[in-house]
């Protein structure tokens, strides 16, 4: 089929030697296209830590919080900062702050300390790049994950260079393989365009993205390293201005759904797709409320709903079901 046919630019799926399946751990850190993956790997209940030190967006930011992850290196008092309502570190996002020093320290070593854990026994991880801007905060020269609306004055704003980031992750990834010699790396770069400076200087920015990450994988000879193109599906095959939000930056619900199934056929097989379709009508059958749960009919479909839930269980250990065995009961005893 040419593309006069389509009037579309096609991009075909990846063909990958390590699929992702439910029996695998899958971490994904980076930008909010990152939590929006990871909320369709929830939904299909996956084992997935998505984001566990918040939404960071430059490669810097993200291989400071891995490198944390990796090392097990907790944060200290003095880098908590009072930010105006909250303390909280200019590291991680403000989901983080709480109103004493202790309280945000706590949450942010134990986000570490439980990515840590589930990063050493992970099969999968997703990095998801989506500027190379960075803060750099002037009164420590360290670079920031999160202003907190601080004055713009405090920081320094520039545009890393293709060598910076490539030099900053070819050591971490080092570092990462020799805690996890099997994890498969997979980078891409966000769909979401950063427009502050305009069109020119977003596409400055994704382009040297591209170019480390491309890099990157090359020098490490594609072992257990990949890329994913959802930035590339975003400009030229989803193209048109109806696939955005009304801001004309973040890809809409069906720009999303449309990359979700890309990434399917990239990296699932037909088992796992077949499996996940199985758990989507379970899950929608326990959201579902019916007009008489009383009836014997409806009280027959959940227990049938159950020994599905059961023979899942028997064949995927690895699937928690918990949950939704919980709903079940729950709708049979209301």
């Amino acid at each position: 089929m040419n593309h006069y046919e389509t009037f579309r630019t096609l991009i075909a799926p990846l063909k990958t030697d390590k699929e992702v399946s439910y029996d695998d751990k899958i971490m994904l850190l980076g930008s909010c296209f990152t939590d929006n993956i990871g909320s369709k790997l929830k939904a299909h209940l996956f084992n997935v830590c998505a984001n566990p030190l918040g939404i960071l967006y430059n490669p810097s930011s993200i291989a400071s919080a891995l490198k944390r992850v990796i090392n097990l290196e907790w944060l200290d008092q003095d880098e908590i900062q009072w930010m105006g309502n909250s303390f909280g570190s200019f590291e991680f996002h403000s989901v983080f702050n709480r109103s004493s020093k202790e309280d945000t320290l706590k949450e942010i070593n134990g986000a570490i300390q439980m990515a840590h854990d589930y990063l050493l026994t992970s099969q999968h991880l997703f990095i998801t790049l989506g500027t190379s801007y960075i803060y750099e905060r002037k009164e420590t020269g360290k670079v920031v994950g999160n202003c907190h609306k601080q004055p713009e004055k405090e920081f320094k704003r520039f545009r890393l260079s293709p060598n910076e980031i490539i030099m900053e992750w070819a050591d971490l990834l080092k570092s990462l393989w020799k805690v996890n010699s099997d994890i498969q790396v997979t980078f891409t770069v966000s769909p979401i365009r950063h427009m502050r400076d305009g069109a020119v200087e977003n596409q400055l920015s994704k382009s040297t993205l591209l170019l480390a990450v491309d890099r990157l994988i090359h020098g490490f000879s594609k072992q257990n390293i990949d890329y994913y193109p959802s930035y590339e599906i975003m400009m030229d095959d989803l193209r048109d201005y109806r696939f955005y939000k009304a801001d004309m930056v973040h890809p809409s619900d069906v720009a999303i759904d449309y990359i979700w199934e890309h990434m399917k056929k990239s990296f699932m097989n037909n088992k796992t797709v077949t499996l996940m379709k199985d758990i989507n009508k379970l899950v929608k059958s326990a959201n579902h409320r019916p007009s008489n749960p009383d009836s014997e009919a409806h009280q027959q479909f959940i227990n049938k709903q159950l020994c599905k839930i059961n023979d899942i269980k028997n064949n995927h250990p690895a699937i928690v079901l918990d949950d939704l065995i919980h709903q079940f009961r729950q709708i049979l005893h209301e």
